[in-house]
């Protein structure tokens, strides 16, 4: 392990209150495993997140609002259909600005993920998720990442996708990967540039 990688899983020791040993540490490649090894050490309570439901009726309030009528939002809503596709980055970033929540940057230029190796940025074949193509489910959950510390507390975790979300806002803050290039099956080490 190298310092980016240690220092990586002392802070999400430290926030969820649990150790890895270091043969358990060794055998966590992915996000996913990290996730899996992280609801084998605290108790879950249910399969559905509490918090989800939270963040999605305030983000429903909060476009409703912006766009000054009442629309039904569904999880599989597109945001392009709800911020016109014609002008999305326009409307995006104004709502961006207004709302009480960190919410995720339209997606730049680059149509490839990027990962890190050390200092040096490569590209792999992975497509960064355009913002007006995602659905709303989407949306929450990477508002979710995002805003964690406002919605939830560590013992109030109730369900594995909340070690989720909270997984993938610590790995934003920490290496500065943009929201939308974090996914579960990701590896610590290729995909993120974690040694």
């Amino acid at each position: 392990m190298g310092l980016d990688s240690v220092d990586l899983l002392v802070s999400i020791e430290k926030t969820f209150n649990v150790e890895f040993s270091d043969y358990e540490a060794a055998h966590i490649h992915t996000i996913e495993e990290m996730v899996n090894a992280l609801g084998a050490k605290i108790t879950l309570s249910t399969v559905d997140s509490k918090v989800y439901d939270q963040i999605s009726q305030h983000l429903k309030a909060e476009i409703n609002s912006f766009l000054s009528c009442e629309i039904a939002l569904k999880p599989q809503s597109l945001l392009g259909d709800i911020f016109q596709t014609e002008v999305f980055t326009t409307m995006w970033n104004d709502f961006r600005s207004q709302s009480s929540l960190k919410l995720p940057k339209p997606s730049k230029k680059e149509k490839y993920a990027h990962s890190r190796w050390k200092d040096f940025k490569f590209y792999t074949q992975r497509p960064i998720p355009d913002l007006n193509s995602s659905s709303f489910e989407t949306l929450v959950a990477w508002t979710y990442s995002l805003n964690w510390k406002k919605f939830i507390t560590i013992q109030e975790i109730s369900a594995l996708y909340d070690v989720k979300r909270i997984l993938c806002g610590i790995i934003n803050e920490q290496i500065g990967m943009d929201i939308k290039e974090i996914q579960l099956t990701d590896s610590f080490t290729s995909d993120l540039g974690i040694y």
